[in-house]
Parts: C-alpha cells; structure tokens; sequence
C-alpha cells in the first residue's frame, strides 16, 4: 500500500488517514508533531462519500488499522502533556524516573509527574514504584491522565495522587472529583 508520504508498506502496518473516518483520527496529531504513522494514502478514495466503503475493506480485507496500539495510547499522553506543561510555564527537566514520568520545574519548585493515557476514563492503577514515589513526594507528585485519546484530548491533573489512594487504584469517580482539567 502506499502511505500519504508516497512510501510502500505492507497494509498491516498502516493506519487509516482521517480522509476515511476512522474510528480513531491521528493525522491532525501527526501534522503537529506527534511521530505516528504511516497513514494509507487518501489517494484510494476516488469520492468522500466512498469512505465507509473503503474503510472497511480496508480495515477487513488488508487489514490496515483503525486503531493505534496501546504504546501509541501513552505516548500520546506523554507527548501531549509535555505540551500543555509547556503552555503552562513548567520547563521539562527530566523524562522517565524511577516511579514517574516527567520531571517538571516552575518558579524553582519541582515537581514529578506520572502520566496515564485512556482512549476512555477508567480505573488508574499505580505500580508500586509510582505509589512510593506519591507516598514520598505527596504535594510535589502529580497523577495526570489524558482521556479521550485521541479524538477529544482532556488532561485530568490530579495533585498528591496517595491522598486518594485505596488498594492503589484511583477510580473514575475520585479523578472526576478531586481532579482538575488542566486546559
């Protein structure tokens, strides 16, 4: 198949260009940075309204995907926090710490930040390393969880995330009650 850069790949390892509607859109992300990829050409779609036709023999017959994988899922959150830290004024100091992923700095203060990625908001589980470090840092460790990936990104920010802490689960109900939308 050939992808939207004019590359030949086998469909498998392409994801459908947003010209189809596909369930998940990511050309958008890719065009503001995000490495994703490769996306089929939309030169396959002779008519618009030919998309859900196309799409799915697509997706059935070539297998091309509709969906990103679960890494892709996270490294979105990951760089789409990085993002709005950065709009916020909090410079990035450090990446992937034992027991968080983000190091950040504001007016000297540092903080460190654990990030979760969700297509839809669910439980969070923290391992045992992000516990301790919560348990640890308490005010200075941030829970963010980027839902909605990647159609509708919301940042959720929850602050000193071991407050909430039951069996190492924070549900749905607690991030929507004690955390706030960071944009």
């Amino acid at each position: 198949m050939f992808t939207d850069d004019g590359r030949m790949v086998h469909s498998t390892e392409c994801l459908l260009h947003d010209s189809y509607n596909p369930i998940e859109r990511w050309v958008t992300w890719r065009d503001k940075g995000l490495v994703i990829g490769p996306f089929i050409s939309s030169e396959y779609l002779d008519q618009p309204d030919e998309a859900p036709t196309c799409r799915e023999f697509l997706v059935k017959a070539l297998g091309v995907k509709e969906k990103a994988s679960k890494e892709d899922i996270e490294r979105f959150a990951l760089w789409y926090t990085e993002i709005k830290l950065r709009e916020k004024g909090y410079d990035i100091k450090g990446r992937k710490g034992e027991g968080y992923d983000l190091e950040v700095e504001k007016f000297g203060e540092t903080t460190y930040v654990e990030v979760k990625g969700r297509r839809e908001l669910g439980d969070i589980e923290l391992t045992e390393k992000e516990t301790q470090k919560a348990i640890e840092f308490r005010e200075h460790y941030w829970l963010i969880v980027v839902k909605d990936i990647p159609n509708n990104p919301r940042i959720i920010l929850v602050n000193n995330p071991a407050s909430l802490l039951t069996m190492m689960i924070i549900n749905k109900k607690q991030l929507e009650e004690k955390g706030k939308y960071l944009d």
